[in-house]
This record gives C-alpha cells, sequence and structure tokens, in this order.
C-alpha cells in the first residue's frame, strides 16, 4: 500500500499539522478503494488514475457553485457608486 500511495501522492506542505493527517488519510481511503473496486471487479483494467478522476467527477457533480455565497453582497440601490473611478478609461 505504502507503494501506491506514494505512485499519485502530492508533497503536502502544511504548517497545520491536521491539514497534512486529512491528506495522508486522504490518500489511503483512495487506495483502499482502489483495492477494493479492483478485487470486485477483477476482469476490468482500471488504474489508479482512471479511479481518482471518477472520484473527482462523482464529487464535482453534487457540487452547485450557486449556492457559494462569498463577499459582501453588493448594493445595486445606489448606482452613484459606479461612477466613480475604479474604471479603466482612456485619457
Amino acid at each position: 500500500m505504502d507503494q501506491m500511495l506514494g505512485t499519485y501522492q502530492d508533497p503536502h506542505n502544511c504548517l497545520k499539522w491536521y491539514h497534512t493527517l486529512y491528506d495522508r488519510i486522504l490518500e489511503v481511503a483512495l487506495v483502499n478503494g482502489f483495492i477494493l473496486y479492483k478485487k470486485a471487479n477483477s476482469t476490468k483494467k482500471v488504474t489508479p488514475k482512471k479511479i481518482r478522476e471518477e472520484v473527482i467527477s462523482g464529487l464535482l457533480k453534487t457540487c452547485n457553485p450557486d449556492q457559494c455565497k462569498t463577499g459582501h453582497p453588493s448594493n445595486t440601490q445606489d448606482p452613484s457608486r459606479l461612477t466613480g473611478c475604479h474604471f479603466l478609461g482612456k485619457y
């Protein structure tokens, strides 16, 4: 398992110890998932990279970027704020 972990693992240099621990647990879970998938489907030839791509695409299918709100809400009721010197202009 260590050999398989080293193949696709990125070096994670974090100041927080729990980030490194989370990344390690995630890598172990992906390798274990690959091993179980390979045992269950012994007739299919699949690579660890393909399994990772399928996991990523499966996680991205459930993501809805419209629900993610970042920053402060815009004040669209005051159009005078859009006429300042914040925009590029020709000199």
